[in-house]
């Protein structure tokens, strides 16, 4: 009798204990379960498809696991966001438009193999248009070592910019050269610089002519470049070449405008 009353009193025991524990039990159940869902919600391409249980990964291997395809599904993520901006910048107004399509496609253009032979048959050109114009205006004694200097290491010359567009590159160069050679005609020095040839092509312009003192051109060309800078164009001084000569008080010379 005994025996029965403290089996009986156990159970009791137990039931009590089952029954007070079971709302704190299922509220920790239930909070594993809402995150585990929220989770795969955020993740369901990939965790859903392969049936994984968040409540069951409990050694660090799986941890690790999880943690890698997550972060493969956020680089996923960053992808698809990616094309949608894309997509609507595209679609937005048309000037933003228009100014992206130009963006993208200065970046992407190619141009073909005719295109580089003409720009390639100018170059050669060019030398021959620069060579004859120095030997008829350049004293004999100097006109030579000139060319030897304009010819040297000068990548106008001799190298093709393969991603200009040649459409847009024309236009740029019978405007630029258009606009350097006003500058040239308005300067308050004009009467003592005498300009013998002018060219642009692939976001450079070349020139040679003679100026009346030592320093006249040097002088003129920085009031053109500051004119240049005011008006929005950006230069690139350092790539430019310039070469002169010294003859019987007078300077003859071989310069660049180097654009960006």
């Amino acid at each position: 009798m005994q025996k029965i009353i403290v089996l009986l009193s156990a159970v009791a025991v137990s039931f009590i204990a089952g029954y007070f524990s079971y709302p704190y039990i299922n509220a920790i159940d239930s909070k594993a379960k809402t995150t585990g869902t929220a989770f795969l919600e955020s993740a369901s391409e990939l965790l859903i498809a392969e049936e994984m249980d968040v409540s069951s990964v409990a050694n660090t291997d799986d941890q690790q696991e999880l943690a890698k395809k997550s972060n493969e599904i956020s680089k996923r993520s960053d992808v698809e966001l990616v094309d949608g901006i894309e997509e609507t910048v595209s679609l937005g107004d048309d000037k933003l438009s228009d100014e992206y399509t130009e963006k993208m496609a200065d970046k992407t253009v190619a141009i073909s193999t005719s295109e580089v032979k003409a720009i390639e048959t100018w170059q050669e050109e060019h030398k021959q248009n620069l060579s004859e114009t120095i030997k008829a205006n350049v004293p004999d004694s100097i006109a030579q070592g000139l060319l030897d200097k304009v010819f040297d290491d000068n990548a106008f010359l001799d190298e093709v910019v393969s991603e200009k567009d040649m459409l847009k590159d024309e236009a740029w160069a019978q405007q630029m050269q258009q606009r350097i050679s006003d500058a040239i005609q308005t300067h308050e020095l004009s009467n003592k610089v005498e300009v013998f040839l002018i060219a642009c092509k692939q976001s450079t312009c070349d020139l040679t002519g003679r100026s009346a003192e030592l320093g006249t051109w040097q002088q003129m060309s920085i009031g053109i470049i500051t004119l240049l800078f005011a008006e929005g164009y950006q230069l690139n001084m350092e790539a430019s070449k310039n070469v002169s000569f010294l003859e019987e008080g007078q300077e003859y010379f071989y310069s660049q405008f180097v654009f960006k």
